[in-house]
């Protein structure tokens, strides 16, 4: 089965008309259309006296006006199942600081609301040994791990690798996986600090590849890092000195992960995934990733850059990096620069993405639609 993605001009009242699925069991037991948010990148700027940025709590009381009424904001919203948060909660990264980001958060907690979360950059800062890349690793499984728990069945239904630094669930017969890009350990550069640029190990992929194919059957499948592949190439985010622009990717194993991602080599036993959502970028954008901009991507697959959660706010205009030539993102600059999060909606045959800022405004709106 394949699938194209367009604009969205679909009239709303299309999402009300679904077809009747057969589902798996997963972690929801639903069989209805699903909805849920994906936000990162809530660390404060450095130059204030605060570990997670002031612009998040204003943000979270919006999210939670929409999980209150999300037919409020558009007439067809749907009350989110879950939250997928992409990295980077404080400048840096330590038990006191956790606690900070789970109190700003705490109203979205109160929504009894599973929320999970990828390992960021920041996550590991400020450690200049394996011992304490360790630790800081720890740390912040351990955190994660706390809200994984409150999936149903108290998390049971999450399938984890290396104490669920990656780790996969199934809802309502969609995949989700999420990522560790920042895996220690990794290499030290020649002053002895950990390279975090973003990189991919083999047996992550090997992971990624076996839960693409052991669920081969869902209808849908999301894959939520906190690195970007393709991004903006500026003095923002720059190219890590010594590594080379692989068509738009930070590294050669970022690469080896999209080729997965992809299914660049025709593997039969698995499909492409549908949309790869990060952070680290700190703006809103995305970009449809396909052979028309490269020939050597075989399938069509949606990257959303969702940074926007307090982190100092950039802007997405500029190049996506690529040796040879220069690629831009769909969306405009103009709305790039705002704090924001993204509502997903699952149904059957497409997949809708509203995106909204602190005020409540929605600033994109997409869709993903399955076709034979």
């Amino acid at each position: 089965m394949k699938k194209s993605v367009r604009v969205f001009f679909v009239v709303l009242t299309l999402l009300l008309s679904f077809s009747s699925a057969v589902y798996s069991e997963d972690c929801s037991g639903l069989k209805q259309p699903f909805s849920f948010i994906v936000f990162g990148d809530s660390r404060a700027d450095r130059k204030i006296d605060a570990a997670v940025s002031p612009s998040l709590a204003p943000l979270v009381a919006t999210i939670k006006a929409y999980i209150d009424n999300p037919q409020k904001y558009y007439k067809n919203g749907i009350k989110p199942s879950f939250i997928m948060f992409n990295g980077d909660l404080a400048v840096r990264a330590n038990k006191e600081n956790y606690a900070t980001w789970k109190k700003i958060m705490q109203p979205l907690y109160d929504e009894k609301l599973p929320i999970a979360i990828a390992l960021g950059n920041h996550e590991l800062y400020d450690s200049t040994t394996e011992e304490g890349y360790l630790q800081k690793q720890k740390d912040f499984l351990d955190f994660n791990n706390e809200g994984l728990s409150k999936f149903p069945e108290h998390g049971r239904c999450i399938k984890g690798w290396n104490n669920n630094a990656a780790y996969s669930f199934m809802w309502n017969n969609s995949l989700f996986i999420t990522m560790d890009t920042y895996l220690f350990p990794h290499e030290l550069n020649e002053h002895k600090k950990y390279d975090l640029s973003g990189w991919m190990d083999k047996e992550q992929l090997n992971f990624v590849k076996h839960e693409l194919i052991a669920n081969n059957k869902a209808t849908f499948t999301f894959v939520f890092a906190h690195t970007p592949i393709f991004t903006v190439f500026n003095s923002y985010h720059p190219l890590t000195k010594g590594q080379k622009a692989f068509g738009g990717t930070y590294n050669e194993s970022l690469q080896k992960l999209w080729q997965t991602l992809d299914n660049t080599d025709g593997d039969k036993a698995y499909r492409h995934i549908d949309a790869y959502f990060s952070g680290h970028d700190h703006f809103y954008a995305r970009k449809l990733i396909n052979k028309q901009i490269d020939s050597k991507w075989k399938n069509s697959i949606l990257e959303v850059v969702c940074g926007g959660a307090g982190a100092p706010l950039a802007n997405s205009e500029g190049c996506l990096t690529d040796s040879e030539k220069c690629i831009t993102f769909d969306t405009p600059p103009e709305i790039s620069s705002q704090f924001h999060f993204v509502v997903v909606n699952v149904y059957d045959m497409f997949v809708t993405l509203h995106v909204f800022n602190t005020e409540g405004a929605e600033i994109d709106h997409y869709l993903i639609e399955k076709v034979d």
